[in-house]
């Protein structure tokens, strides 16, 4: 992190009962710790269903969150910035389901892209 960058996803490898990630809020923190994850666009690996979207784990609402279908990892979630923003840091509220908490922290990670294709680790 330092460099500004349009696109920044965080990454699940796996999770307690390798079924399912689920998280109910993801953002992207700036200098100062503001919340750099407003007016863009979010994206997913999968989404297990209409309930559940991408763009949930950015709505800044803890009692609505993204899932991925059943069985698929690594599972990650993405968040189109529109212009290139310097994250610093990333704030998660996993949902309150113990099953779906990642393994260790190894097993998340976060991510960034210019392109939204090609995908670096900070």
């Amino acid at each position: 992190m330092g460099t500004p960058h349009r696109f920044w996803r965080l990454r699940v490898a796996s999770t307690v009962d390798n079924r399912y990630v689920q998280i109910a809020e993801v953002s992207f923190r700036g200098a100062g710790l503001q919340d750099l994850s407003v007016g863009g666009f979010a994206a997913a690996s999968s989404e297990y269903s209409s309930a559940y979207t991408a763009s949930m784990a950015f709505d800044k609402t803890p009692s609505t969150s993204w899932c991925t279908v059943y069985g698929q990892f690594p599972g990650w979630v993405a968040y189109d910035h529109v212009v290139p923003v310097d994250a610093q840091a990333v704030q998660v509220t996993w949902d309150s389901n113990g099953s779906y908490l990642p393994t260790s922290e190894g097993a998340v990670s976060a991510a960034w892209s210019d392109d939204g294709v090609v995908w670096s680790t900070p």
